[in-house]
């Protein structure tokens, strides 16, 4: 593993994404697999798992993002998802996304 500057810790590079992949292309789609913090089943709770619906579903979220396909597990959150914008690209509009849910308290994601 990689150690970078300031860190003393080596950290993995995110190996799963392509080099040279258009990810704000606004014709291509990606698989996404994101998945709570330590894969506990939070999303068991029904009134946690309409909130992360809510907002995934959200005019604002989808003003942005192409939405295809989701399935929403106990411990995980599959998208099938694309930009509707090229000015952004995907790895950006998930972190806002994950931000968001993580600013209202719901929960932290890791996007694999």
């Amino acid at each position: 593993m990689p150690l970078f500057p300031g860190f003393n810790r080596s950290r993995r590079y995110n190996p799963l994404r392509l080099l040279g992949y258009g990810y704000n292309s606004v014709f291509k789609l990606c698989a996404i697999t994101m998945v709570t913090d330590f894969r506990r089943p939070l999303f068991a709770d029904l009134t946690l798992a309409k909130s992360v619906l809510a907002s995934l579903l959200s005019d604002q979220t989808l003003a942005l993002m192409r939405l295809r396909a989701f399935s929403l597990m106990p411990d995980h959150l599959y998208l099938l998802a694309g930009v509707r914008q090229p000015e952004f690209d995907l790895p950006t509009l998930l972190g806002t996304f994950t931000a968001v849910l993580s600013f209202h308290g719901l929960f932290a994601l890791s996007v694999i």
